[in-house]
C-alpha cells in the first residue's frame, strides 16, 4: 500500500519535471498541485486502512468517501486559488498518479 503511495508521489514529481519546461514555472506547480490533490487523500486512506481491523466493510467505505470527497475539495481549492493554473499540466499529472495502480498490479 505504502509503495503505492510512493509510486505515485514519483509519479508527480515527474510530470511536474516534465511539465516545468514545457509550461514554465506555473505548469510545473499546477501538476505538483494536481498530483498531490491525488496523493494526499491516498496516504490520508491508507494511513486509515493501516489502522482499522481486518474486515471492517463499513469502515472502508467510509474512508473511501471521505478520501474522494477530499480529492474533489482540494482540487477545487487549487482551481479557485492557484490563478495561474494550466489545466493541461495538472490534468496529466492527476491521469499520471490515477493509473500508477496499473503499474502497481503488473508488478504483482
Amino acid at each position: 500500500m505504502w509503495r503505492l503511495i510512493g509510486l505515485q508521489v514519483l509519479a508527480t514529481v515527474l510530470v511536474g519535471a516534465l511539465a516545468w519546461p514545457w509550461a514554465g514555472v506555473a505548469g510545473g506547480v499546477s501538476a505538483l498541485l494536481g498530483g498531490a490533490a491525488c496523493v494526499l487523500p491516498n496516504a490520508w486512506f491508507a494511513w486509515r486502512l493501516a489502522l482499522t481491523r481486518a474486515g471492517e466493510a463499513a469502515s472502508f467505505f467510509v474512508g473511501e468517501l471521505i478520501k474522494v470527497l477530499l480529492t474533489v475539495a482540494l482540487l477545487a481549492l487549487i482551481v479557485w486559488g492557484y490563478e495561474q493554473l494550466v489545466w493541461p499540466a495538472m490534468i496529466a499529472a492527476i491521469i499520471a498518479v490515477l493509473k500508477s495502480y496499473l503499474i502497481v498490479l503488473i508488478w504483482r
